[in-house]
């Protein structure tokens, strides 16, 4: 199986498979930070009566969870502004490699059934990619891309009600209920997800960075404002 998955990938630039060089556990813990992070601004906005289609709030509630000065909510606010300005992601990727890892998640988009097939669907993905003899700057982008990804809509699954103000069907992360997942999914859910991986991560090109210096805190503000963006053009086009 393993020697499937490392020579899958045809067309890109392939090298000497060496585990060492990527943690893993970096990727998780990450994407750990993230979620705590959009959680976090998600609390405040729902004690605000406010969603994600609100700019000024979502920048208000990102200014209380990281703090003004702050050199991550600096980062927050290059992210969001890019994202909501529409800085998509594919407009500065080079490597043809990334953008056919990336069509095909955007082709698997359309052709799930609901958010866990999708998410279970990027999880595979993460695993294969993990695995393979891509060269390691591709590799390394798209994990990043993949788990946030797998984040962002997990975190739209369990806040439905921060992004469509009028969705029948709103649970929050209290509710365990998966039901009525087809229902948004076929509505807005598919729509709100190709945002996210056109424009929410666009803070993963270097376009994007600018000058932000590309360390955990700094790296977590700017994807966090990224993602928010995205969210923000989610809830107003979806």
């Amino acid at each position: 199986m393993v020697f499937l998955l490392i020579n899958a990938f045809p067309g890109c630039q392939k090298e000497k498979v060496d585990f060492d060089s990527l943690d893993k556990d970096y990727y998780s813990e990450l994407a750990s930070l993230v979620k705590s992070n959009l959680k976090s601004i998600g609390q405040n906005l729902r004690e605000h009566n406010a969603t994600f289609n609100s700019r000024d709030f979502v920048i208000n509630s990102a200014h209380q969870n990281f703090s003004e000065g702050n050199e991550v909510y600096d980062a927050f606010l290059i992210g969001y502004e890019n994202s909501y300005n529409n800085l998509s992601l594919k407009r500065y990727l080079k490597s043809d490699c990334i953008n056919k890892v990336i069509e095909e998640i955007e082709v698997a988009i359309i052709n799930s059934d609901n958010s866990s097939d999708f998410t279970d669907y990027l999880q595979a993905k993460f695993e294969e990619v993990y695995a393979s003899n891509i060269k390691t700057e591709d590799k390394d982008f798209l994990l990043h891309y993949i788990i946030l990804n797998k984040t962002s809509v997990e975190f739209i699954s369990n806040n439905l009600d921060l992004i469509s103000s009028n969705s029948k069907n709103l649970k929050t992360e209290d509710d365990e209920d998966d039901e009525d997942d087809e229902g948004w999914w076929n509505s807005w859910g598919r729509c709100a997800a190709g945002t996210l991986g056109g424009v929410g991560l666009g803070a993963l090109s270097g376009a994007a960075a600018g000058s932000v210096v590309p360390l955990i805190g700094t790296k977590v503000g700017l994807i966090v404002g990224g993602i928010s963006g995205g969210l923000t053009g989610a809830a107003a086009a979806c």
